[in-house]
């Protein structure tokens, strides 16, 4: 299997970040700092929730949603309620009650407005849960996606900020947060 973090960043192409940064009038460095901080952060919370079906099914549902044959225009149009539904159901899944600290942490790490760091979240949870749930459809199992992403937690944890250590509860990556932290004074 293809590492997932790659695959997935492999969507965020420099049209992509050229195209959001038009629209969402923010600076190109800041918008591809929020993508790949978000996709990090996610996937590290996805991990953390581990196997459970309603979440299997919830991924699923968004990957039969077949979002990924147009990622370009999940950037460039406004999401319809369907996607809108799904992604509020992904979201509140893997965030409970830490989704607007969330957003407000996005926005002060990628130095964007707290709008737009919403825009950036729901876009790239969308991307993130199709493509993953397409994999589930596609006879993957679930247990072998989080096996596959903990094995690349090395790759895409560096991209997770020591800010958002307070909302991600795994005590092993608080550590490797507090160790990058104090490592980048040296």
């Amino acid at each position: 299997m293809e590492y997932l973090f790659n695959s997935i960043s492999e969507f965020i192409t420099p049209e992509i970040v050229k195209n959001t940064s038009k629209i969402l009038k923010e600076e190109n460095s800041k918008v591809s700092q929020a993508f790949q901080t978000t996709i990090a952060s996610i996937l590290e919370l996805i991990v953390e929730k581990g196997e459970n079906k309603k979440f299997e099914s919830i991924l699923k549902g968004i990957g039969n949603m077949h979002i990924l044959f147009s990622v370009s225009n999940l950037f460039l149009d406004k999401m319809n309620s369907k996607m809108q539904n799904a992604c509020t159901k992904f979201l509140k899944y893997i965030f409970n009650d830490r989704l607007k600290e969330y957003y407000s942490l996005i926005s002060d790490i990628s130095h964007i407005s707290l709008f737009n760091s919403i825009y950036i979240v729901n876009k790239i949870a969308l991307l993130v849960s199709a493509f993953l749930g397409e994999k589930l459809i596609s006879n993957i199992s679930f247990s072998a996606l989080l096996d596959q992403l903990e094995d690349e937690k090395n790759d895409f944890q560096i991209y997770i900020p020591f800010e958002l250590s307070k909302l991600l509860e795994q005590s092993h990556l608080k550590s490797f947060l507090a160790q990058k932290f104090w490592v980048s004074f040296f």
